[in-house]
């Protein structure tokens, strides 16, 4: 086996199979772009694993009229990764012109039941029903609903918009560069309001042979990879994604950057064992 590259542990390097095309999570549901881009951004709500909702974007929420209205107060003092702040604008607007026209799943389970979504303020929205819609706290967090920045998308087509591909959010870490069917390299933002991540960039690697993820993985290239299935070649044993650094629960780095990790989406993960 070839020597272990040495590369700095605040670099997270993982592997995935698919180059997204962009990066841009509220006008599809490609899961590939869903896992490269989910750094990027937030949504109104976290969602922990038993699907129970948590502050994000919004800090609190009010269910009002039998749960045919919700009033979600933002989050102060937000700024996009461009230094613009963020506002209930930006809610407004993703849902309105990107999410309910060209992200499948909300416009097929909330289209048809909601009447508007409004800025009452700056810093408050509110969602209203034609009856009472209990999935709404479910459908919020950054994989179903994430946020994008109005003020680089309005009078444009989103499905064009270059930002796609250079894209800014509110997320843990910022856009760096983007080489297509090569690389994606994010750095950390520094002002993320949770506090910045103990991991300082993330580079996903785009290896679309599973034989080659391994390798890469054996090699330290890579800290973790897709690969789902036993790879075997003419003069190779069968072997799995499956080394110690494979789980962002089983690395052998300090608790502050397993944590960290633990915000790379699940997906990047899957082939782990």
């Amino acid at each position: 086996m070839s020597e272990r590259v040495a590369r700095d542990p605040a670099t997270l390097v993982a592997a995935i199979a698919g180059d997204p095309g962009q990066l841009n999570p509220a006008i599809t549901t490609n899961g590939g772009v869903h896992t490269a881009a989910g750094l990027l951004y937030d949504g109104l709500l976290a969602l922990d694993d038993s699907l129970r909702p948590s502050p994000a974007l919004a800090v609190r929420w009010d269910v009002e009229d039998g749960g045919a209205r919700y009033r979600f107060h933002l989050r102060q003092g937000v700024r996009w990764h461009d230094g613009a702040p963020f506002s209930a604008a930006d809610v407004v607007f993703t849902f309105e012109q990107m999410l309910l026209r060209y992200h499948a799943r909300t416009r097929a389970s909330m289209a048809s039941s909601l009447v508007s979504v409004s800025a009452v303020d700056d810093s408050t929205v509110l969602f209203t029903f034609r009856r009472p819609y209990a999935p709404l706290l479910q459908q919020l967090d950054v994989s179903e609903a994430p946020i994008l920045p109005a003020h680089l998308y309005a009078g444009r087509d989103p499905l064009r918009n270059p930002v796609n591909v250079a894209p800014v959010g509110t997320g843990p870490f910022r856009f760096v560069s983007y080489t297509p069917h090569s690389e994606i390299r994010y750095a950390v933002n520094d002002r993320y309001f949770r506090g910045p991540s103990a991991l300082k960039a993330v580079v996903l690697r785009i290896i679309p042979d599973e034989d080659t993820q391994v390798a890469a993985l054996e090699a330290g290239e890579v800290d973790n990879c897709t690969a789902s299935a036993s790879t075997s070649g003419p003069n190779r044993s069968s072997r799995r994604c499956s080394p110690p650094r494979c789980s962002p629960h089983a690395i052998s780095t300090p608790p502050s950057v397993r944590t960290a990790m633990a915000r790379i989406p699940k997906s990047v993960f899957a082939g782990c064992t």
